[in-house]
């Protein structure tokens, strides 16, 4: 693995779907080199602007949790950052950066991404309190949505 490649590959990486998947895909390939693409993914993390700091958490996500299938060498490695990344990353108290941390933080909490205790530590080490309403249930909040009120499924459970 050539790490001026994987440098540039991070530089690059954007918000889109397509970006984040190429990316953790050529990560996932390198896989025997995980401490490194975890060591050189803080260090871009770090010099990162906000934008670029939230894909690049993205990618982490992605990378930990299509790579499960394949081994836990990244699971682990990223969480020993990942309190530092996301207090460098809410720092500003961005609104829409708060609810995509708390959205990932309550994905990885539900699928117990880092194991029962790995969210909740997490939480713990970086005082970061998660939004309300960040669950990942598919379930639409009829209260905070009047959409789902007037959806097709619910007028027919209605009329049953």
């Amino acid at each position: 693995m050539d790490h001026e490649d994987l440098k540039a590959r991070l530089r690059r990486i954007d918000t889109s779907q397509k970006s984040i998947q190429d990316t953790s895909g050529w990560c996932r390939f390198h896989r025997k080199e995980y401490k490194t693409v975890v060591k050189i993914w803080y260090q871009e993390f770090s010099a990162a602007n906000v934008q670029r700091k939230m894909a690049l958490l993205w990618l982490c996500n992605d990378i930990v949790q299509n790579g499960r299938k394949e081994g836990q060498e990244f699971t682990g490695e990223f969480y020993q950052y990942l309190a530092n990344a996301i207090v460098q990353l809410t720092k500003g108290g961005d609104a829409k950066i708060h609810n995509a941390v708390s959205r990932l933080l309550s994905v990885w909490k539900e699928r117990l991404l880092f194991g029962n205790s790995g969210v909740p530590t997490l939480l713990k080490k970086t005082g970061f309190k998660m939004s309300i309403g960040s669950s990942s249930s598919s379930q639409p909040d009829f209260a905070a949505d009047p959409r789902a009120r007037s959806s097709p499924s619910v007028a027919a459970r209605q009329k049953a």
